[in-house]
């Protein structure tokens, strides 16, 4: 039940962020009460949260596992990144938005939540800064480029992605659309 809750919250906190979590919600798709929820999540913000540090978690690992299989090609590494997009917003039925993202745009939320969701950032353009730093000196990222301003460019590039799918009806003509931006984009970067 636990995990199932986790799920349906993820996915609520993708599509609208802490103001759309909704224990009723999550109760009424569980065929449940609320008080079984709350049995598992003692109130919104300790569900927000356990959500929050676990998709954080996740995003990191697999931004890390990604970056060691291209390690000193940032432009691979990108390909690839964005062929992961692209799937996710294909398959996303409109829910492909950043848990994270959500977190750190919101006014109201408490802030050990805002705190999870800037750390997930910032862990997140430090794998592509060191990524970058390495395809510097494999001489696949030109060397006068700064490896900060570049890996916060590359988490905006992707972020705006991202947001963008979500205003678009037909993800799949969208995502022919994009395909190849993040990669032809870096090529400006290229060593």
């Amino acid at each position: 039940m636990r995990e199932k809750i986790l799920n349906l919250a993820m996915a609520q906190l993708k599509a609208g962020g802490y103001e759309s979590l909704n224990f009723a919600k999550i109760a009424e798709a569980l065929s449940t009460t609320r008080p079984n929820i709350h049995y598992h999540f003692k109130n919104k913000e300790g569900l927000a949260f356990e959500v929050t540090k676990i998709y954080a978690a996740k995003k990191l690992e697999m931004m890390q596992q990604l970056a060691q299989a291209n390690a000193g090609n940032f432009p691979g590494f990108l390909a690839d990144l964005e062929e992961i997009l692209i799937t996710q917003i294909n398959t996303s039925n409109g829910t492909i938005g950043c848990v994270c993202n959500q977190m750190i745009k919101e006014i109201n939320i408490p802030s050990h939540l805002k705190a999870v969701a800037q750390t997930n950032f910032d862990e997140v353009c430090e794998v592509f800064h060191g990524l970058i730093k390495d395809s510097q000196a494999a001489g696949t990222i030109s060397k006068i480029v700064d490896p900060e301003s570049l890996a916060f460019m590359t988490q905006a590039m992707i972020m705006g992605i991202v947001q963008v799918s979500l205003t678009k009806e037909d993800p799949h003509r969208f995502t022919e659309k994009i395909k190849g931006t993040l990669v032809n984009w870096v090529r400006l970067y290229s060593g």
